[in-house]
């Protein structure tokens, strides 16, 4: 019952409901305050749009780009056949144009995947089937894990919300098979109109290695005869860097590196997929690409000096002019979310160098990732001003405590603040209260290692808050009379926060009871049973694995 079997009828009838879901996305999104990357920004520029105005759109209807189906893939390796180029390709194994921009614009990036990889001959691509045998694993627990992961980006605003279900099939681009190519060995030049398609399919390499709602594969691997390696290739360096800018990069940029060996593999399905979130850094200017690009040039010629980055000299000056419309949108970005990236003082010290030119930047992402104090700092100070939305959490920067609420004490439009997960303490968490800007109207410090103390300063801020989120801190006590006391007049409409189960058994009731006459809605209030227990290695009280319920 869930796979679309009409793909072009099916989106014409929902075309004719009020509006399109991509404004839906956008409107949407803002709503609530406590997600602040609940959704992409409105898609105001060719890296975000779907529609018949995108360049992309454009491509892919003409026909200059075309997307290989994955099962057609899949049966290539059965088949244990090389790809074949596009003039050979099976009319079988492309989605229709009106199909694929269907399909695009109904699930987005989960059915339109643009394959990153290194050629492995000048004109056959992938005469030994390398990157064949790679794909089609991927492919085959990508495919199985389409149900989950639509559910996930339905939520996000990224699949629309009434497409029936997961896709039966997805799309590909490689580049090899989508779009026209010559093969000097067999005489087979692009015909004035193929070279057409593959200026204007080539025209929008950027965006399909950067749009919001696309795919990207890495397959980072080559055989170990190979000198020119997938980080010393001209294009390949381009579409990481391209890709590591994506917007609402989570669920949508794969790696797949040397330690990917398919016959190996014993994951499946979404546990496979998620092992391969990896491989994002910060993003460069166009000064930083161009500097990189000379970087890995020089390092190239100390392996042979007859290698290139790029196999065609010309291209580089091509891939640098793209790189240049890249960054101009990518500098207009209202939103970097960077979850669960794993990054340390190095990516964070990168990142805060660009982090100014940001001149729209509204909401800021940071998950995950123990940059330290001093990564913290340099990036909360170089936040550009106008801010509305920050999150950094997991950072372990509670040293650089004071130069953060002095960089925070400037962000005067900020209204949500996420601090979680860093052992800010009493006294932290103290300083950052006395710096907090006016505005903030959403406050999570979840377990943050302060006490009583803590509790207590915050209180001081119910009368601008409107959401708390506290929880697994030990909030007992007189932090538990402070918030009792704040409640009449304050502003504050929701709370979540952390009883211990061996405190005051009438502390719970009384905060109840005060949360009630104070007219706030009851199912507002969410107190967790809570029995701590301390971390070794930090002061942090962390959470039990079933030593909590929510009343």
């Amino acid at each position: 019952g869930y796979v679309i079997r009409d793909v072009a009828k099916h989106w014409s009838l929902m075309q004719k409901d009020a509006g399109s879901f991509k404004t839906l996305q956008g409107s949407e999104a803002r709503k609530s305050l406590a997600a602040p990357d609940a959704a992409l920004p409105l898609a105001t520029n060719a890296y975000l749009r779907t529609t018949q105005n995108s360049p992309l759109y454009e491509a892919l209807a003409s026909g200059s780009l075309r997307l290989v189906r994955g099962t057609f893939v899949q049966d290539c390796w059965k088949q244990r056949k090389p790809w074949p180029m596009r003039q050979d390709m099976p009319e079988s194994g492309f989605w229709p144009a009106e199909e694929a921009c269907a399909m695009w614009q109904m699930y987005g990036p989960i059915f339109f995947l643009a394959l990153s990889y290194a050629w492995l001959h000048p004109t056959m691509n992938d005469p030994e089937m390398w990157h064949l045998e790679r794909l089609a694993c991927i492919l085959t627990e990508y495919r199985s894990s389409l149900p989950s992961m639509s559910i996930w980006l339905r939520q996000k605003g990224a699949v629309d919300p009434r497409a029936p279900g997961p896709p039966e099939d997805i799309g590909v681009f490689i580049d090899y098979c989508s779009l026209p190519q010559e093969d000097t060995d067999r005489g087979i030049m692009r015909s004035q109109e193929e070279h057409q398609q593959f200026v204007s399919g080539l025209g929008v390499a950027d965006i399909i290695y950067g749009h919001a709602n696309t795919t990207v594969l890495r397959i980072t691997s080559v055989p170990t005869s190979e000198q020119r390696k997938y980080h010393f290739r001209g294009w390949p360096i381009f579409e990481q860097h391209v890709s590591n800018a994506k917007p609402g990069y989570s669920l949508k940029v794969f790696e797949f590196d040397d330690a990917f060996i398919p016959k190996n593999n014993t994951l499946h399905g979404l546990g496979f997929i998620m092992e391969s979130m990896k491989g994002q850094s910060p993003q460069r200017s166009q000064q930083q690409f161009c500097a990189e690009l000379s970087s890995r040039c020089r390092l190239l010629k100390e392996v042979s000096a007859n290698l290139q980055l790029f196999s065609n000299p010309q291209d580089e000056h091509f891939v640098v002019q793209k790189y240049a419309e890249v960054w101009s949108q990518l500098a207009r970005s209202s939103a970097l979310t960077y979850r669960r990236v794993g990054w340390g003082t190095a990516e964070a010290l990168q990142l805060a160098i660009v982090l100014p030119k940001f001149t729209q930047l509204k909401t800021f992402v940071l998950t995950n990732s123990a940059i330290g104090s001093e990564g913290m700092k340099a990036i909360v100070i170089n936040l550009p001003r106008q801010i509305e939305e920050l999150t950094i959490s997991g950072a372990r920067g509670e040293k650089a405590v004071d130069d953060v609420g002095l960089a925070l004490s400037e962000l005067t439009n900020l209204r949500y603040l996420d601090l979680s997960h860093s052992d800010w303490g009493d006294v932290g968490v103290q300083v950052l209260v006395s710096q907090m800007p006016k505005n903030v109207r959403v406050l999570e410090l979840v377990q943050a290692g302060f006490r009583e103390r803590g509790a207590s300063s915050i209180a001081g801020l119910f009368h601008q808050l409107h959401v708390l989120h506290v929880v697994f801190n030990h909030v007992s006590g007189s932090g538990t009379d402070s918030f009792i006391a704040a409640l009449p007049g304050s502003t504050i409409e929701k709370l979540h926060l952390c009883l211990p189960t061996d405190g005051p058994e009438a502390e719970r009731d009384r905060l109840i009871d005060a949360w009630v006459r104070a007219g706030k809605l009851r199912e507002r209030l969410s107190i967790i049973d809570w029995k701590p227990r301390v971390d070794a290695s930090t002061s942090v009280s962390q959470p039990g694995p079933a030593d909590f319920f929510t009343l």
